[in-house]
């Protein structure tokens, strides 16, 4: 008798190679844009030695000057805005912008194909109908999930490996799986991560369709949208009573309150693949 039965392997391994092409787009997008950013925060006088408050305050500034050129906003309404800047530093910034803005268009290209072809791919799984439904969360997000995890459903038991994937597990000491003691070298730091099965690359894919994307769609000043705006609501609630006396309370209660959402998600996308996607 054959065995008709469809375990989508083909897809997964599709989306798997898909996800490492568009890895590779992100990369040389985000050199070029750290590239040209930096050369803007070195003509509004940026101090590498300086305090961190100034440092932030530059690199935001940085950031402002090369929308406004993006933007297409005319130079003296820049010098108005940035009076520190002579005309020529601010031509030299506009020519660099538009010489990286030329080089990064073949990889802007490039990323979109492929995110159109992981949105298809994504669209023929039989979770798809499912993902459809849920605010907020897209085929992209599902595609750039199975890529970095694979087969959702590989354990039927429980999803901790899926959120240890993504990097949302907790340590045998009760902490987040992404957290370190103080202290360590940067090589210390990937040697440990490594040996929690934990990436701050993959992590941060997660992050951004889950604890940001999913959440703006769930949760909109103070009103729960779905129900993982719900989860985030109830959480931080007694997140922050749990960290009422600790410095920063608030921001840490809305992280964890954005991590927990964002595993309930998982949970329930890993749910509906093991309902439908044959072992």
């Amino acid at each position: 008798m054959v065995n008709t039965k469809h375990t989508y392997e083909d897809e997964i391994g599709q989306l798997a190679t898909l996800q490492q092409d568009r890895r590779t787009a992100i990369k040389f997008q985000n050199q070029m844009d750290n590239q040209v950013q930096a050369f803007a925060r070195t003509k509004l006088g940026y101090d590498p030695f300086g305090p961190e408050s100034d440092r932030e305050s530059v690199r935001k500034q940085a950031i402002t000057l090369l929308n406004l050129i993006d933007d297409d906003a005319s130079p003296r309404e820049i010098l108005r805005k940035f009076y520190t800047l002579t005309p020529a530093s601010l031509n030299q910034i506009v020519s660099v912008y538009r010489n990286v803005s030329n080089t990064r268009e073949p990889w802007d290209i490039f990323r979109a194909n492929i995110e159109g072809q992981m949105e298809d791919v994504a669209e023929t799984l039989p979770v798809y109908p499912w993902v459809k439904s849920v605010r907020g969360f897209s085929s992209l997000g599902l595609a750039v999930i199975v890529g970095e995890v694979g087969d959702l459903g590989l354990n039927r038991r429980r999803p901790a490996g899926v959120w240890k994937r993504l990097g949302y597990g907790v340590e045998a000491d009760g902490y987040r799986q992404g957290r370190l003691p103080p202290g360590l070298s940067k090589e210390d730091q990937k040697d440990a991560w490594v040996g929690r099965g934990y990436s701050p690359r993959r992590r941060a894919e997660a992050w951004a369709f889950l604890d940001n994307i999913l959440l703006r769609a769930q949760y909109q000043k103070g009103i729960a949208l779905g129900p993982y705006g719900n989860y985030y609501l109830w959480k931080k609630g007694e997140y922050l009573e749990r960290y009422a006396d600790e410095k920063g309370g608030k921001g840490h209660a809305d992280k964890a309150a954005r991590r927990y959402m964002s595993k309930m998600f998982l949970r329930d996308l890993w749910r509906e693949w093991c309902r439908v996607v044959p072992a």
